[in-house]
C-alpha cells in the first residue's frame, strides 16, 4: 500500500480547486451576464426614440421636462398636478391632459370617480336621469310611466321600461272607465248648479213705485 506524504496532499488538494469552474466579474461579459445587465437596464415603461437616441418613457401620471442624453434612463419626468390634469399611460409627452367635469350646466351629471394623475374622472347620471353612451356627455330625464306603470326600473345606463297595455289588469279598465264617467257628470254638474246660481244672482231685481189708489209706497221683488 502507498502511502503520500503531507505536501502531496497539499498539491493535490490545490489542483482541484484551480479545477472548479470560477464565477467571478468575468461572468458580466458572458452571453448570460449580458442578458441580466440588459434587463436591469431596460425600460419599465417602455421606450421611445427621438434624435436617434432610444430613450425610456415616462410612466402613466407624468409628463416628460428632458430627452435623454446618454443613457435611456437619464430623461426627466414630473407628475401632472393632482386633481387638475392626467396621462393614463406611459408616454413622451411634454403636457398632461385636463380632467373632465362632471358639472356642464342641464348636463345632469355627478362625479362618481375623482380624477387622479392617472386616470381621467368617471362621471355617471344623477338619479332619475340616464345615458346610452359611453363616456357620458349628457344624461336624459327617465320615463316615469304614468299610465301604464314601470315594468322595469330606469338605471343609469337604461330607460324605464314601461308596461303594455296587454299587462295592465283587464279588471282594472271597467273600474277606470267607470270612474272616469262619474268624474265627468260630478263635474258637469258642479258647473251647472254654479252657472244657475249666478244667473240667479245677478238677474236677481227690485221694482220700486207707487201703487193704489191710495198713491201708498210700495217696493216689489
Amino acid at each position: 500500500m502507498k502511502y503520500y506524504s503531507q505536501s502531496h496532499c497539499k498539491w493535490a488538494m490545490f489542483l482541484i480547486v484551480l479545477s472548479l469552474p470560477r464565477v467571478d466579474s468575468a461572468n458580466q461579459f458572458s452571453p448570460a451576464g449580458r442578458r441580466i445587465r440588459r434587463q436591469i437596464n431596460a425600460c419599465q415603461d417602455g421606450n421611445y426614440t427621438v434624435n436617434g437616441k432610444t430613450c425610456c418613457l415616462c410612466a402613466a401620471g407624468q409628463l416628460l421636462t428632458k430627452e435623454c442624453e446618454v443613457n435611456p434612463e437619464d430623461r426627466d419626468c414630473e407628475f401632472c398636478e393632482p386633481g387638475r390634469t392626467y396621462n393614463n399611460k406611459p408616454n413622451s409627452e411634454t403636457f398632461c391632459e385636463q380632467c373632465t367635469s362632471c358639472t356642464q350646466p342641464n348636463a345632469n351629471l355627478e362625479v362618481k370617480e375623482e380624477c387622479t394623475t392617472a386616470k381621467d374622472t368617471a362621471c355617471r347620471c344623477k338619479q332619475g336621469y340616464f345615458c346610452l353612451s359611453e363616456p357620458c356627455i349628457s344624461c336624459n330625464p327617465c320615463n316615469k310611466c304614468e299610465e301604464l306603470g314601470v315594468k322595469n326600473s330606469c338605471t343609469g345606463t337604461k330607460d324605464t321600461v314601461c308596461k303594455e297595455r296587454s299587462e295592465v289588469p283587464a279588471a282594472i279598465l271597467p273600474v277606470a272607465i267607470i270612474f272616469g264617467i262619474v268624474l265627468a257628470a260630478a263635474v258637469g254638474f258642479a258647473f251647472a248648479f254654479a252657472a244657475w246660481k249666478m244667473k240667479w244672482c245677478c238677474f236677481k231685481t227690485s221694482n220700486v213705485g207707487f201703487e193704489g189708489t191710495d198713491g201708498k209706497y210700495v217696493e216689489h221683488t
